[in-house]
């Protein structure tokens, strides 16, 4: 790493852990409809993967410091963010990823699609 001046973190899940936390999506189908609605040009899901469980007090601290309709909850190691608009103009997103700075962000298609490829292996 000293060759490049730069650390970097990686997160790991198996097929079990990433289809687990698909299905534990903490998010009804009513959220996810409003914030599609706001605007159908963007994503709107995100997930955050940690290397920890992230602290209930850090969630609601960020979302209280955060007017507006982005949602984020917690999950057992990872956070979820449901956007109503893009992820580069949320507030709430800026802030989740300067708390959660070692966290790796993916879209919800992406984690399905990758989900889909772990399963024809």
């Amino acid at each position: 790493m000293a060759r490049f001046g730069f650390d970097s973190n990686v997160i790991i899940r198996n097929i079990n852990e990433v289809g687990a936390l698909i299905d534990q999506l903490p998010f009804t189908a009513e959220e996810i409809a409003v914030a599609e609605a706001a605007d159908s040009l963007v994503e709107h899901l995100y997930i955050y993967f940690l290397d920890h469980q992230p602290k209930q007090a850090q969630i609601d601290g960020i979302s209280k410091a955060h007017t507006g309709p982005d949602i984020l909850r917690a999950g057992k190691r990872e956070v979820y963010l449901l956007c109503h608009q893009s992820i580069r103009k949320s507030k709430l997103a800026i802030h989740s990823a300067k708390t959660f700075d070692s966290a790796t962000v993916r879209n919800w298609n992406t984690v399905n699609k990758l989900y889909n490829l772990l399963v024809t292996l």
